[in-house]
């Protein structure tokens, strides 16, 4: 679930080149596929009864509809920038119901900080404090090389930036 069209269509987009790009040995047979939907069953109608296939789907919606998990049943959730979402707390009650509580359900929550306080902050710091079953993860944008770059500067300007810096900013 992804927080506006552009978004979910980015999203759908990345799920359908992972699909395609998969090896041919691993990739499960597909029956069809939309602008957001992917359905992974035997796409031969006489072979289906004994060879199904997966008989799951691969959906990518978008947070502006408040009753998105409403008579779903979901078992890999994804909540993609979720303090961004227009109605958060109600999309989200909505999704996560769908989820049923098995061993092999997951639900995970991604997003870029937008602020403190939000519901996205307190739900991590829940999970960080033992309060929610969610597991916190935190991934810095520094720790990925291609969101950094060295500082282009000449030698004395560089070093004195360097200097101004304090502990916790080095």
């Amino acid at each position: 679930v992804a927080h506006d069209l552009e978004s979910t269509q980015e999203m759908f987009s990345m799920n359908d080149l992972f699909f395609t790009e998969m090896p041919a040995y691993m990739r499960p047979m597909k029956r069809y596929g939309s602008r957001d939907e992917l359905t992974f069953e035997n796409p031969d109608e006489e072979s289906r009864k004994v060879k199904p296939g997966l008989r799951s789907q691969l959906k990518i919606g978008t947070a502006g509809k408040v009753e998105l998990g409403r008579s779903k049943d979901i078992h890999l959730l994804h909540l993609s920038e979720l303090p961004y979402w227009q109605d958060a707390e109600a999309t989200e009650l909505s999704v996560v119901n769908a989820v049923p509580a098995l061993p092999s359900t997951m639900v995970f929550k991604e997003s870029t900080q937008m602020g403190v306080g939000n519901k996205f902050h307190r739900d991590y710091l829940d999970a960080k404090a033992g309060r929610s079953a969610f597991e916190p993860f935190f991934m810095a944008w520094w720790e990925f090389k291609e969101y950094s770059k060295p500082l282009d500067a000449a030698p004395f300007a560089a070093e004195e930036f360097e200097d101004s810096l304090d502990e916790l900013e080095r």
